[in-house]
């Protein structure tokens, strides 16, 4: 007969889910199974046993830990840089075509993250750096004031937001 870890499992937990058949193939061969009964025996037993609350707190603080997402709140750094681009314009060109870029710095209070936004008249460029310089995997980008929120998958390349937006503030959510 073939017995599998659920069969062991309801043999212990509940036996009057498992077939007849299947209970008295393992309560006559429980020397077979010997290992795996006594630890389900053992679980079950400390199931019975009351937590104390200072247990329970514990634990429910451990898991909160690591359920709450990590919020850094990046603030723009009063640096303005203006760059026109060094393409020749004549004197019949239209000024629409005159490209100019700004980049703007962004900076958590530790320092420990650091954005540069590059923007131009169509687009922001935003590239992300961390004091350890690693890659970080699946974040969240939350740019104010428009509230948008960007899911980066990785921050080893630049992060484009089209249409251009105004950013004046940067949350980092992991």
């Amino acid at each position: 007969m073939v017995i599998i870890e659920k069969d062991l499992f309801n043999f212990i937990f509940y036996p009057e889910h498992l077939a007849k058949d299947k209970y008295k193939y393992i309560a006559s061969h429980k020397k077979t199974y010997d290992k795996e009964i006594n630890l389900l025996l053992l679980i079950k037993k400390y199931l019975k046993e009351k937590i104390s609350g200072e247990l329970l707190n514990s634990i429910l603080n451990r898991i909160d830990l690591k359920k709450k997402n990590s919020i850094v709140c990046l603030e723009k750094i009063n640096t303005k840089n203006v760059l026109k681009s060094d393409h020749l314009v004549l004197a019949a060109a239209s000024p629409q075509l005159e490209k100019i870029m700004r980049t703007e710095t962004f900076r958590d209070k530790d320092s420990k993250y650091l954005i540069k936004i590059i923007s131009d008249n169509e687009q922001n460029k935003v590239i992300i750096f961390n004091k350890d310089d690693l890659e970080i995997q699946n974040l969240k980008m939350q740019v104010e004031p428009s509230g948008d929120i960007f899911f980066i998958e990785s921050t080893s390349n630049p992060i484009i937001i089209k249409p251009k937006q105004n950013i004046e503030k940067i949350s980092l959510i992991h």
